[in-house]
């Protein structure tokens, strides 16, 4: 098993850890990361009955249990897994549930189950100057000046693909920063 390396912050409990880092490893390795990183929610999972082609999967199925961190947690499982043909269903209070076929069980196969959270891009710091514009086409400019510059920096602290969630910064940079940052 193994997982993404990442500065750890001690403020943190393991659902949220877990939910930055995310996992790499075997499906066995996933279901026991998955498990192991819940504060509150759970994960259950279980072998189905043989289907009419005489195949049998392992139905995993997850709750929150209303735990913040852990809704996190698993609403990034749930935007790994949720385009593959592996989800099965959702139901109201963070029920999940997903079934794989049963080779995965005792596979030694590796991939990545839950991809590390990253920024869409990192601090650029030489911008002298940002145009804000507005739907009819107009704009606002900000200059910061020759011997100036600003730091540009966007997040998404809550991303979802359905929806924006981000926040773009931008703060000026006093002479000798910006000569720091060059």
């Amino acid at each position: 098993m193994s997982t993404t390396d990442a500065h750890i912050d001690d403020s943190k409990d393991r659902a949220e850890i877990a939910a930055e880092t995310g996992f790499t490893g075997t499906f066995a390795g996933f279901l026991a990361w998955l498990e192991e990183s819940l504060v509150y929610g759970g994960i259950r999972h279980e072998m189905t009955e043989p289907d009419r082609w005489d195949r049998r999967h392992v139905k995993v199925s997850t709750v929150t249990g209303g735990y913040s961190s852990d809704e996190k947690l698993l609403h990034r499982v749930e935007k790994s897994l949720t385009p593959s043909h592996y989800w099965v269903e959702s139901h109201r209070g963070g029920g999940t549930s997903y079934e794989f076929p049963e080779a995965f069980l005792t596979s030694d196969e590796e991939r990545t189950w839950v991809k590390p959270d990253t920024s869409v891009f990192q601090t650029s710091w030489r911008v002298r100057t940002v145009r804000v514009y507005a739907e009819d086409g107009s704009f606002t400019e900000l200059s910061y000046g020759n011997s100036h510059a600003a730091e540009l920096s966007f997040e998404e602290p809550d991303r979802d693909i359905s929806e924006p969630a981000g926040v773009l910064t931008i703060r000026p940079l006093s002479k000798d920063e910006a000569i720091a940052n060059l």
